[in-house]
């Protein structure tokens, strides 16, 4: 391949991956996109043959888009079938009667307030964010575990966890 269809292709890529993005969550980054659509452009020009049906650019944008969707489902922490349904991770209302008969009704109220803040915190984190926090405090299981299940490295899991901390101390405290 040469240089001036690396030009074009990488053109064509970021210009997919724009339209793309648009509809997905900010969590989602545009050069992650770019980067998994140029590999598609590149699988697209050592595979295409012109037959006269179809133009490289055209055969290219379909291995493209294709690149996206597949890098998309592998991040996605939900299965085709959770996705179609609509599944999302949801954390309970917390029921503030539970510790009525606390010895120190100060420290309960307060106690109530904070879990209250907590969950309405973890209400707000990204789907795989969510995922993860449950992954990690109800499931019980470790960073390694979540990065095997997801197919991504422990230190993107470590990334997330860290940012997903970062929200959650920032909600809690204002």
């Amino acid at each position: 391949m040469d240089a001036a269809t690396a030009e074009r292709g990488l053109k064509l890529v970021k210009r997919l991956a724009w339209l793309r993005s648009n509809s997905l969550p900010p969590s989602v980054s545009l050069e992650d996109l770019v980067q998994e659509g140029f590999i598609g452009f590149m699988q697209a020009m050592t595979t295409y043959k012109d037959l006269g049906k179809a133009t490289a650019e055209t055969f290219a944008a379909y291995r493209i888009r294709g690149a996206m969707a597949d890098y998309l489902r592998r991040e996605d922490p939900l299965s085709r079938t959770a996705r179609k349904t609509g599944g999302h991770v949801e954390f309970v209302a917390y029921d503030d009667d539970q510790h009525e008969g606390a010895e120190d009704p100060c420290a309960a109220a307060e106690f109530n307030q904070l879990l209250k803040s907590l969950i309405d915190a973890a209400n707000q984190l990204s789907r795989r964010e969510a995922w993860i926090l449950r992954k990690l405090f109800i499931d019980g299981d470790t960073v390694t575990q979540i990065a095997n299940e997801l197919g991504t490295s422990k230190a993107y899991v470590s990334r997330v966890k860290t940012t997903m901390f970062e929200k959650l101390r920032v909600s809690v405290i204002v």
